[in-house]
């Protein structure tokens, strides 16, 4: 559980570097009362403005950083999030590979589906908190745009070559509609 906590604490403060209005988006995290119309409009601004696995990395970070989300199904979903994409979303961001092909192609197959059942348990958890102020409002906003983004992640993954050198040293061997993957290179 230690190593949950270490790693969502890094994935929070690495995906905020991408967030303009960073300290605005983290206030709207603890707030007790309702939003405000600008507190909204930043929340929007902030997930719409990321790729799909940062939208993902930075709702699931964001969930297990509210207190008021303990001990439910929707934190302990953000916990599996965090372990099955951390490693990767980290690994990909210290070692600038965010952008390449490789790293889309293992990242994007699952992950608009990945959004979308990370989208229902904002829903469902975004009802049981319905007189809850600025919690209610961050899980519908999230809710809205983590299903935005999962159409996003879907419509990437169509748009993307179906086979793209899964290593770093693979070549191409001209046959890319084989069904058969390449062992990486023996060095």
């Amino acid at each position: 559980m230690k190593d949950i906590k270490v790693m969502s604490v890094s994935l929070f403060s690495t995906s905020m570097q991408f967030i303009s209005h960073s300290a605005e988006y983290e206030q709207c995290l603890f707030q007790t009362g309702d939003f405000s119309d600008r507190q909204r409009d930043i929340c929007h601004d902030v997930l719409s403005g990321l790729r799909p696995d940062d939208v993902l990395i930075l709702t699931a970070a964001s969930v297990l950083s509210m207190k008021d989300l303990e001990g439910t199904a929707l934190r302990e979903e953000c916990q599996r999030l965090c372990q099955v994409y951390g490693p990767l979303w980290l690994d990909a961001y210290y070692t600038g590979q965010r952008d390449e092909p490789a790293y889309m192609a293992r990242i994007l197959p699952e992950l608009s589906c990945t959004l979308e059942g990370l989208a229902d348990y904002l829903q469902v958890e975004a009802m049981k908190h319905v007189n809850q102020g600025g919690i209610h409002d961050f899980l519908s906003i999230s809710y809205i745009q983590v299903k935005a983004q999962g159409w996003i992640a879907d419509a990437l993954w169509e748009a993307m070559p179906k086979r793209v050198p899964l290593y770093e040293n693979e070549v191409m061997t001209g046959d890319e509609e084989s069904n058969i993957l390449p062992f990486p290179p023996v060095h």
